[in-house]
């Protein structure tokens, strides 16, 4: 072969290898559209996907929806996509496309959902769930859609999935004397079903994790008492999504001389889980401030916090 083609050749698969690589798959965790939520409250979703290279246009296209009984794969032809064009000789950049949640769950059955979004380019992807009170969003001018009214809680779209360990670093124990709840939601975007273990520690001030203990009277010769919580099962069907509200619902104390009783006081948390299979899975928890229904969102991080055995 003349090496002027060979090259050009090359050239041109390393063009076609860079523009495929391109491309990449951002989860949004839980998106809503227009919903009554706890205390009065009513949830709306919006996610701003911020272009972060001028020169091209950028493509967002659905690809999965993740559902409580099981989700579905968009068909690429018919699959809800947007782009943004390049700027033009009038001057409009367009570096911003905002989608609601509506948008967004075009075709999904359910209230709730976590989307996989295909994007061929450069972009900064923000998901934002607001407890709006049912106002409608709000218009920086009679022809353009600014944001939703109210606060609650914001997370950038990932595009790492997790495998084997993974822990929540922050989270807040309820019962009747705290004002804390915590949701913990799980996320299988593969097409084959996922079991999780998932178990949950305290934290005291002087940063010892306190192991769940399997009965309520748990005795060492130390005196050692310890959380009792039953450790938890999750099973999640093909492209499954599952939240489980207020996680520290059923949390005891036990100690040796005084049996067990519920952990009604607030106490900083965190909750481990673990896989034993090779299909990737995200997790996060919303600490709620109940007095507000005000909610914050972490991820789980990768990593084996568990104590020694």
């Amino acid at each position: 072969m003349n090496g002027r083609y060979a090259t050009a050749g090359i050239s041109l698969v390393l063009l076609a290898v860079c523009q495929i690589a391109a491309a990449a798959t951002y989860v949004l965790p839980v998106v809503v559209r227009g919903i009554q939520g706890a205390a009065g409250s009513y949830w709306d979703s919006e996610v701003r996907i911020i272009r972060l290279d001028m020169q091209n246009p950028l493509t967002v296209r659905r690809t999965w929806v993740a559902l409580k009984g099981g989700g579905f794969t968009d068909d690429p032809s018919t699959a809800p996509t947007w782009t943004l064009p390049p700027p033009n000789p009038e001057g409009y950049d367009y570096r911003m496309l905002l989608l609601t949640g509506s948008e967004l769950m075009a075709g999904v059955p359910d209230s709730h959902a976590a989307i996989g979004l295909e994007i061929d380019g450069p972009a900064k992807v923000i998901l934002h769930n607001s407890n709006t009170e049912g106002q409608p969003p709000i218009p920086p001018a009679d022809f353009v859609t600014c944001c939703l009214p109210g606060n609650g809680h914001m997370t950038v779209a990932t595009t790492q999935l997790l495998s084997g360990s993974s822990y929540i670093p922050w989270a807040t124990s309820s019962g009747t004397e705290s004002p804390f709840r915590t949701n913990v939601g799980f996320i299988n975007p593969a097409a084959t079903p996922l079991h999780l273990h998932v178990r949950v520690f305290l934290l005291f001030p002087y940063q010892t994790l306190i192991p769940p203990i399997e009965t309520p009277y748990w005795v060492e010769e130390s005196g050692y008492g310890g959380t009792l919580l039953p450790e938890l099962d999750v099973d999640l069907p093909p492209l499954g999504w599952l939240q489980l509200n207020d996680i520290f619902a059923s949390l005891q104390i036990c100690s040796y001389a005084n049996g067990c009783w519920p952990l009604t006081y607030p106490m900083p948390s965190l909750i481990q889980i673990d896989s034993q299979s090779s299909v990737g899975y995200l997790a996060y928890a919303t600490p709620i401030y109940t007095p507000k229904n005000d909610p914050e969102f972490i991820w789980a991080e990768p990593g084996d916090v568990s104590p020694p055995a």
